[in-house]
């Protein structure tokens, strides 16, 4: 949960919410078909996920100076355009995702490339 620390600021999501549930289903929640049975802890845990950042972004904790550029300008688009917190929140619960999904094979893969070449 660090990533979230460096793409979120410190007032991030962490404390609020259940991932290890949300991950664990997810793929039980992606058709939608009748997910509240299918995947209960996933459902949950979402609706968990979701809260949290309607909270962090009604509170404006986005625009904080500990908030990584990347996700600043994302929030700020999204509020362009006239997309609400709520919206914005579950936007953001699949970056949530994809970074912390993603972060594991991308240091695998960094350090084998540092560590293959002798130069």
């Amino acid at each position: 949960m660090v990533l979230c620390t460096r793409l979120y600021g410190y007032a991030n999501i962490n404390s609020d919410i259940r991932a290890r549930d949300f991950e664990t289903d997810l793929v039980w929640l992606l058709p939608g078909i009748f997910p509240s049975i299918v995947a209960p802890k996933a459902y949950k845990a979402r609706d968990m996920i979701w809260d949290a950042f309607f909270k962090y972004f009604s509170e404006g904790h986005d625009s904080g100076p500990d908030v990584a550029s990347v996700i600043k300008a994302q929030a700020e688009g999204a509020q362009n355009y006239g997309f609400k917190a709520r919206d914005i929140g579950k936007f953001f619960n699949g970056m949530l995702f994809a970074a912390n999904s993603n972060a594991a094979p991308t240091i695998f893969w960094l350090l084998l490339y540092i560590f293959a070449d002798p130069t």
